[in-house]
């Protein structure tokens, strides 16, 4: 015979020990020398098959061959399979037997285990004529319980197998066998059982085998049970016989109960469980089929609460419950009451005491006992808080009280004092469990804040009120009088302050003040300035405007009680005389009096308008008039004092400006940028809408020319731009200006030859073919000055003045003007220079301010006269005006503009001079003309 390797698709559908085989095979192809060599059926008769197998090797004690046998099957089913140990020969006989019916086909082939892999045979195949003739003569006892063993007795019972094992079964379930013999059999009863009536049988020789008659469960037995109290979830024990948590349930009073695994037959372990009644409990057992019931067998634990006192109570209050079992020895134990866990104060089965510490607003509150998995309610009623004393019979305002309440929790969003609910932690004390708790009422009445709002009841009462959700209560306490024990001065002069110290003034800010300050019996009400306050220990209040000079009374009154009186005095002020008589805004006056130092009582006025006032002694005060008003020529001087008003005398004045009423200003976009300039005794401006003129005589702009270049550079810097030969030059880009014909009203591009990283920052003319450039470098690294010929292109540098630089910080803030045969250059820090275009020569000629960090102003010649107009230094927007004499060499001021100036144009007329354009105060748009007479100016 071939040597045969089993098949795979043979394995596919065999039990997992087929599996393992096959596994084990995995090197089989590698033996070539031991074979198979032949695989016979030698007999098949009624007491089994007989197979001989022979092995074909020279050399078989070379190969350890660790097991040997044969496997049959039915079909791809295995049936078993007889594994005969270690080979020592050529050959082995085997005998099958198990799982063989008589007349059924099977499947049989033999094996050989060595160390190099498995060897199959060849796959033989026969009818069955093998029938094992198992038979029972007795099974004892007939009886018993789990665990219980049982004797099987017969004859042809087969030994258990690869893959037929004997078996005792009680119905379909099956018992483990622990002794097996040809004629004897032994098993043990296991827990799996479904009835107490049960029958026999037995599996042997892969064949089961009926036994006659049937096993009874033994009845089950009930001694007691354990006999403490134990509560939900923890561990009842039941004791008996014939009892297993497998086959047993339990109810308590028709409630089945979790039975805990413990493999007894003598105990059951229950696990208690929720929503048990109270009392005494039926216990019904069931074991199988067997049902044993006992009433009122088991004493339940679940809580009941039979009496809460008192129900009518109140916050603060102590509650006693009690009951029974109310300590379910859980981790859950509390006492809710309104929604809020209440504090225990102790606790047993019978008894609880709890206060109700925990603020709360349900209308119609219960009192909860959650106790373990239970949970317990019992409604109460609470009662409204009550006010019973207080420490003291009479209170300083920021004095501590002590308040005895009952029923109520403190709770600061619930307590009042004068109608203020506390608005700080700091103003009390946490309420004491006897319902006591301290008011700090400098803190509570918040008498230093600025806006306190309480109530003080009339005479000197304040109310305190509590309240919560179930009622309120309110009772008065008293406060001493205000008492001022100190005043600041004796005598006062006007817009000065009475300053009070004392005790209990109150107070008079907010909504609703209790403090009043009274002169000569007089309210004097809050004006609502910083001068005016009143406070618990400190009082101040401006003087009255109508208190005439001489002696008056002041007190204070809070809460309807009147303080003591303290006299003053007002001083009187007069004056006598006024100089000078005649004069500019420019000019300082004086007035002779008595009484003038302090400048912050009086009022100093020209005509009604206010007057600055300079200094003043006790006998004499300077002042300087309004220097935006147009006063009349002749002004009458006043002194406003309280409610006297002095006439002082009168002043002529010499005003040399005059606003222009008809001028219109209707400028689109003048803030975008633009130009002025001055052409055939007019004066002109330019923006990107436009060329304007201003008609000399009804003051009115007119447009003469609409298309202007959108490339130009505007700034809001003052520029005047050059005119050359009736030809307007507006700086464009790249070096180049743009020029407009004044009389052929064209545009047309001039460039200049302006080598790389210079522009032009500004230019002005000097002559009809040549123009001063000042150019800068990228950042304004540096700044020089060259005289540029329009003609030939030619360009030279001409010297800087000394010390001079232009940097990004005011790169645009220099002034470049040009006049006749001189240039005037300004800029911040630096004094006024002029070139001399025909000497070459730059000359310093000082500056008219006290600091020459100053830009934005003007610079004008007019008639051999340089004039120096507004302008901004380090303080403010000026509207001085200062000419510079050329002939003299000297600095003057003039008497100032009636408006403040930046950025502005100058242009005269005969004996004028006009302002016009730029910003004013606050960086507005001046849109005023103004027209100042050189002739009128005496300064």
């Amino acid at each position: 015979m071939l040597k045969k390797v089993l098949s795979i698709f043979l394995l596919i559908s065999f039990f997992t020990f087929i599996i393992v085989s096959c596994n084990e095979d995995d090197e089989q192809v590698s033996i070539q020398e031991l074979m198979i060599s032949s695989f016979e059926i030698v007999s098949n008769e009624k007491n089994g098959v007989i197979t001989r197998t022979k092995i074909s090797s020279e050399i078989l004690a070379e190969y350890d061959i660790t097991d040997h046998g044969v496997i049959w099957l039915d079909k791809n089913t295995l049936i078993d399979k007889l594994q005969l140990g270690k080979l020592e020969n050529f050959f082995f006989e085997a005998t099958l037997y198990n799982g063989l019916i008589k007349g059924q086909t099977y499947f049989v082939y033999p094996y050989l285990r060595t160390e190099f892999g498995t060897i199959y045979g060849d796959t033989l195949s026969f009818k069955s004529n093998v029938e094992i003739d198992v038979s029972i003569t007795g099974l004892s006892p007939r009886n018993g319980f789990i665990r219980d063993t049982i004797v099987i007795i017969g004859k042809n019972f087969c030994t258990s197998s690869f893959n037929n094992s004997n078996s005792f079964l009680l119905d379909e379930s099956y018992h483990e066998v622990i002794f097996e013999s040809d004629s004897l059999i032994k098993t043990v009863v296991s827990p799996y059982l479904k009835a107490s009536e049960l029958k026999p049988s037995l599996k042997s020789c892969g064949i089961i085998t009926n036994i006659d008659g049937v096993f009874s469960i033994d009845l089950p037995k009930l001694d007691s049970i354990s006999n403490k109290n134990l509560y939900v979830g923890e561990e009842l024990v039941v004791y008996g016989k014939n009892i297993h948590n497998n086959i047993s349930k339990v109810w308590l009073e028709g409630i089945e109960t979790e039975l805990i695994t413990t493999d007894s037959i003598t105990l059951l372990k229950i696990k208690v469980p929720e929503n048990l009644p109270s009392g005494k409990l039926d216990f019904k057992l069931q074991v199988l089929d067997k049902i044993i019931e006992k009433e009122d067998y088991y004493q339940s634990t679940t809580p009941v609460i039979e009496e809460v006192t008192p129900r009518s109570t109140g916050f603060l209050d102590t509650l006693t419950i009690k009951g029974k079992f109310l300590d379910q020895r859980s981790d859950v134990f509390e006492v809710i009451i309104g929604n809020q866990v209440q504090n225990i104060i102790s606790k047993n089965d019978e008894e609880i005491k709890v206060i109700i510490d925990q603020l709360f607003t349900v209308d119609n509150p219960e009192l909860i006992l959650n106790t373990g998995t239970f949970s317990l309610s019992e409604p109460i009623t609470m009662l409204p808080p009550q006010i019973l004393s207080f420490d003291k019979k009479k209170y300083h305002i920021e004095d501590n009280i002590i308040i005895k309440t009952k029923y109520y929790l403190g709770d600061r969003n619930t307590a009042k004092i004068g109608d203020v609910i506390a608005n700080t932690e700091n103003a009390y004390s946490q309420i004491d469990y006897d319902g006591t708790f301290n008011v700090n009422l400098k803190e509570w009445l918040n008498v230093k804040s600025l806006y306190p709002e309480y109530n003080i009841k009339s005479p000197g009462l304040i109310e305190v009120f509590i309240e919560t959700n179930y009622g309120s209560s309110s009772l008065d306490f008293s406060i001493y009088s205000p008492e001022i024990t100190k005043i600041n001065k004796a005598s006062f002069f006007h817009e000065s302050s009475i300053v009070l110290e004392g005790n209990d003034f109150g107070y008079d800010r907010g909504y609703i003040g209790v403090g009043k300050i009274y002169i000569n019996d007089i309210l004097i009400p809050d004006p609502g300035i910083s001068t005016y306050s009143l406070h618990n220990q400190r009082a101040q209040v401006p003087i009255p405007n109508t208190l005439y000079p001489g002696n008056h009374k002041i007190k204070i009154i809070t809460g309807g009680q009147e303080s003591n009186e303290v006299s003053f005095t007002i001083k009187s002020l007069s004056a006598n005389d006024l100089n000078p008589k005649v004069g500019t805004r420019k000019d300082t006056y004086i007035i002779e009096g008595s009484n003038l130092e302090d400048t912050y009582s009086y009022i100093i006025k020209a005509n009604g308008h206010y007057c600055d006032k300079l200094n003043a002694t006790q006998n004499q005060v300077k002042f300087r008039l309004p220097q935006s008003i147009e006063l009349d020529p002749t002004t009458t001087i006043t002194i406003e004092y309280g409610p006297q008003v002095i006439n002082v005398g009168t002043i002529n004045i010499i005003e040399p400006y005059e606003r222009i009423p008809e001028y219109q200003f209707s400028l689109a976009d003048y803030h975008l940028g633009s130009f002025g300039f001055e052409y055939n005794g007019m004066f002109h401006y330019i923006n990107r809408h436009g060329i304007y003129r201003l008609n000399n005589n009804s003051y009115i702009w007119d447009k003469i020319e609409n298309n202007v270049p959108s490339d130009l550079s505007f700034s809001n810097g003052k520029i005047n731009p050059p005119i050359i030969n009736n030809k307007l030059f507006i700086y464009a880009v790249n070096n180049t200006f743009k020029t407009y014909d004044l009389i052929t009203q064209t545009w047309e591009s001039k460039g200049l030859d302006i080598e790389a990283g210079l522009f032009i920052n500004r230019a002005v003319a000097i002559d009809n073919n040549n123009l001063i450039l000042a150019l800068s470098e990228e950042n304004f690294g540096s700044t020089s000055f060259y005289k540029y010929n329009l003609n030939t292109d030619q360009k030279e540098q001409i010297s800087s003045p000394p010390n001079f630089e232009i940097n990004a910080g005011n790169a645009y803030f220099f002034i470049f003007y040009s006049s006749g045969d001189k240039v005037y250059l300004s800029s911040p820090n630096f004094n006024v220079m002029v070139y001399n275009t025909i000497t070459n020569v730059w000359t310093d000629i000082g500056h008219p301010k006290s600091s020459n960090f100053f830009y934005d102003m003007n610079l004008y010649e007019y008639n051999n006269v340089l004039y120096f107009s507004g302008g901004q230094g380090n303080i403010r927007e000026e509207r001085g005006l200062f000419t510079y004499d050329i002939q003299t060499k000297q600095w003057e001021e003039k008497t100032p503009m009636l408006n403040v100036m930046r950025n502005h144009f100058v242009f005269g007329l005969g004996q004028d001079l006009y302002f016009l354009l730029g910003n004013g105060l606050y960086g507005h748009e001046n849109k005023e003309l103004m027209k100042y007479n050189i002739d009128v100016d005496p300064n």
